[in-house]
């Protein structure tokens, strides 16, 4: 079980220049993955969503690569054509000296003439520069999913305390419901012989007939039952190692109803207070779930 909120960084280099990538992800229904690449990698752009969707199922993410020296770090010294240099430097004097120009350049000129000068990804072999992404995002990855393992054991221990407090709730309203039977037939028969001294009158077969229908109306066992089996489910998805978020949200849901309808039908106080005390767990339950992946 992992957590969809987590942060991950990871390092390589490409030759003098350091690559890093940062990866974080938070809450969301699907897998919405969006990957920021330094300019002129934008190709790679699939390449990395596909890897991200291998190991991420669910959650908003953004995946940030830099090909930039960090803090604290050297940055990649620039590089001077000097061929190139000195091939244009000798042409220009040639020029100056036929068209009777004066010899006025300087060392600084250098800085303007184009294509002398190359720094950061330019003077890199793309092949070294793509491996030295890829690397770091991967890194990124590892380092992310490590953070959402740990926070998803933390989730699924706050769960699994939560769901032993429901089971003991349905194991208390198990234990109350034949008691709450006879109570609610005694309270019926009562009811309706109190009804005799003004004159409506009841036969034993037909009084007996009606109290085991209103007792059979609110008859609990079978959501009773519902409910242990979803919990039965909700405990195997603790300890899953797939992506369990969408189906543990849906049992929940189940629950839910099924602890409402008893607690309606029951027509007992304490039974009542039972399912709005599994209620309250299975709301907080419910929002734990929503950063699950």
């Amino acid at each position: 079980m992992k957590s969809m909120t987590g942060y991950g960084k990871g390092q390589a280099s490409a030759g003098a220049l350091p690559i890093s990538a940062e990866i974080s992800s938070v809450n969301h229904r699907q897998a919405d993955i969006r990957v920021d690449l330094p300019p002129g990698m934008g190709f790679m752009e699939h390449e990395l969503r596909r890897l991200l969707r291998a190991r991420i199922r669910r959650g908003a993410v953004i995946c940030r690569v830099f090909a930039a020296a960090g803090r604290g770090q050297p940055h990649p010294a620039a590089g001077l054509n000097e061929p190139a240099a000195a091939a244009m430097i000798a042409q220009t004097r040639r020029l100056a000296r036929r068209l009777r120009l004066p010899d006025d350049l300087r060392a600084s000129h250098l800085l303007a003439m184009p294509g002398l000068w190359s720094s950061g990804p330019e003077q890199l072999r793309p092949d070294l520069l793509q491996a030295a992404i890829r690397r770091s995002v991967r890194k990124a990855l590892a380092d992310m999913d490590r953070m959402r393992q740990v926070e998803g054991r933390a989730l699924a221990a706050d769960l699994a305390v939560r769901l032993r407090k429901i089971s003991q709730v349905v194991r208390r309203m198990e234990q109350i419901a034949p008691r709450a039977a006879v109570r609610m037939k005694r309270q019926l028969r009562g009811k309706i012989r109190s009804w005799e001294p003004d004159g409506l009158s009841v036969s034993a077969g037909r009084l007996e007939r009606e109290i085991a229908a209103a007792v059979m109306r609110s008859d609990i066992a079978e959501e009773l039952t519902r409910m242990r089996s979803h919990l039965q489910q909700a405990e195997r998805c603790l300890h899953a190692r797939k992506p369990v978020g969408r189906t543990l949200d849906f049992l929940l849901q189940e629950m839910f109803r099924e602890i409402n309808t008893a607690g309606a039908k029951a027509g007992d106080a304490a039974s009542a207070r039972l399912a709005v005390k599994a209620k309250t767990e299975l709301e907080r339950m419910r929002e734990q779930a929503q950063n699950l992946e």
